[in-house]
C-alpha cells in the first residue's frame, strides 16, 4: 500500500467516522436532541505576481483553497466534534522564486503530521491538511476539549504576544482560521464575565507548552493573567487587557515576560510589548494604530532569516523581526458592498517599511473579490530587500 493511497483512507475514515457519529437514528424519535451536523465552507482561486522591481521578470503563480469545516452535535449539546480540512493546489512558474506568500507553507507544528502532499512536482503542489480535529465536552460551566483546536489568548490585532499557543503571521492574508494546537484545554467559567482556563500542548519537536489564565471584567475592562511554559525553553508571565478610553476609542495591550529555563549565565529575560488602540469614525471610516516591541529581535539578517520571520508560522519569539514595530490601518466602507482598507508598518529597527493597500467587492451573496498589493522594503547589513505581490482573489461561500 502506498503513502498516498494509505493517507487519503486514513482521511475517508475519519470523516465517515464523524458522519456515522452524527447520522439521527430512528430509534429514539422522541428525543429532541438530535443530532445534528454543519458543514460549511469555501473555495478561493488567488492569482499572485511578485516581482522585486516592475521593470524586471515577473514571477506568476496560483493557488486554489478550498476548506471543508464540520461542526457536528454529538450527544444533547454537551459533546459536540469539530473538523477542518483545507486543500490547496498550488502552481508557478518558478518554484522556488521566494513566493512564500503565496507558496503552500504548512501551518503544521503539531504533535501529529496531518499535512500530507497528495501530488507534486517541479512547478505544482497539491496538498491536503486537516487543522482542526477535536471534541468539546460542555457540562454547567465547564468545557473541556481535545485534540487540533485553536486556543486564542490574544487581546491586540497584529502582534500577539500572549498568544502562547497559535502564534501567526500578519502578512499571511490567505488564511484566516489561523493554525491550530494538538493540546487539552479546560475552560471554567465562574462568573458570566471572568473566564479561568489552562491548557497544554505538544508541538512536533515533542516539546511541551502550557499554561494557565485568567480573565476578568473591572471598571469596564477585560483583564487577563497568565503564566506558563513555553516550548520547555522559557517560563512565561503575561498580562492583557481591551477595553475603551474616554468611551470612544478602543485600547489593547499585551505584555509577555520570558526567561529562558537553561540556568546558563547567558541566559536573560526577554519582553514583549504591544500596544493597540482604533476608532471608528460616524463616517465608519476605522483608524488603527499598533506598537510592538521586541527585546528578542535578532542582531543581524540575511534576506532568507528576514522572509522566514515574516512567514514564520514558530512561536511569540518570532513575531517581528524588528525590536521596535509601528502599525497603522485604515478600513473604509466606500459602499455596502465595496470595502477598501490600507495597512502600513513601519520597522525603524531595519530602516525599512510595509504597506499593504487592499479592495475588497461583494459580487453575488457568496461571493468576494479582492485586489491586494504587498510591498516590502528593508535595509540590513549594507543591503536591501524590495519585494512586492499583487494579488487577485475571487473566493466563494457555501
Amino acid at each position: 500500500m502506498n503513502k498516498t493511497f494509505a493517507y487519503t483512507h486514513f482521511l475517508a475514515r475519519i470523516f465517515t467516522f464523524i458522519a456515522w457519529l452524527v447520522t439521527p437514528t430512528t430509534s429514539h424519535a422522541q428525543d429532541t436532541t438530535a443530532r445534528k451536523l454543519e458543514i460549511n465552507g469555501y473555495i478561493s482561486s488567488l492569482q499572485s505576481a511578485a516581482f522585486d522591481n516592475p521593470a524586471n521578470a515577473w514571477h506568476t503563480s496560483q493557488l486554489i483553497h478550498n476548506r471543508i469545516n464540520i461542526n457536528a452535535n454529538l450527544w444533547q449539546d454537551k459533546l459536540k466534534c469539530f473538523a477542518s480540512l483545507r486543500n490547496r493546489l498550488s502552481w508557478a512558474d518558478k518554484i522556488d522564486n521566494q513566493q512564500l506568500f503565496t507558496a503552500i507553507q504548512s501551518g503544521q507544528s503539531g504533535w501529529i503530521d496531518a499535512s500530507f502532499d497528495l501530488t507534486k512536482g517541479q512547478s505544482y503542489r497539491l496538498n491536503t491538511e486537516i487543522d482542526r480535529l477535536y471534541l468539546s465536552y460542555e457540562h454547567k460551566n465547564v468545557i473541556v476539549s481535545a485534540g487540533r483546536q485553536r486556543i486564542n489568548w490574544s487581546q491586540t490585532f497584529v502582534w500577539n504576544p500572549n498568544d502562547l499557543f497559535n502564534a501567526y503571521s500578519f502578512y499571511d492574508i490567505d488564511y484566516i482560521e489561523r493554525p491550530g494546537s494538538d493540546a487539552v484545554r479546560i475552560q471554567y467559567f465562574p462568573t458570566e464575565v471572568s473566564t479561568a482556563e489552562a491548557a497544554l500542548k505538544i508541538d512536533h519537536n515533542q516539546k511541551v507548552t502550557a499554561g494557565i489564565m485568567y480573565r476578568f471584567n473591572t471598571h469596564g475592562y477585560d483583564i487577563q493573567l497568565l503564566s506558563g511554559l513555553l516550548e520547555e525553553s522559557d517560563y512565561v508571565a503575561g498580562l492583557g487587557w481591551s477595553g475603551s478610553l474616554l468611551g470612544c476609542v478602543s485600547v489593547r495591550g499585551e505584555i509577555t515576560w520570558l526567561h529562558p529555563t537553561t540556568h546558563a549565565d547567558s541566559a536573560q529575560s526577554s519582553l514583549l510589548v504591544a500596544l493597540s488602540a482604533d476608532y471608528t469614525f460616524p463616517s465608519s471610516l476605522n483608524l488603527q494604530g499598533e506598537y510592538y516591541f521586541n527585546q528578542l529581535a535578532p542582531h543581524s539578517f540575511d534576506q532568507l532569516t528576514f522572509l522566514n520571520y515574516l512567514n514564520s508560522t514558530g512561536n511569540i519569539k518570532t513575531l517581528s523581526p524588528s525590536r521596535h514595530n509601528l502599525m497603522t490601518q485604515i478600513d473604509y466602507p466606500f459602499t455596502p458592498l465595496i470595502n477598501g482598507s490600507i495597512a502600513i508598518v513601519f520597522m525603524p529597527s531595519l530602516n525599512g517599511y510595509y504597506y499593504a493597500p487592499s479592495i475588497t467587492c461583494s459580487l453575488a451573496q457568496n461571493l468576494d473579490a479582492s485586489l491586494f498589493w504587498q510591498a516590502f522594503n528593508i535595509h540590513f547589513e549594507n543591503k536591501s530587500l524590495t519585494y512586492n505581490l499583487l494579488m487577485i482573489r475571487l473566493k466563494f461561500y457555501w
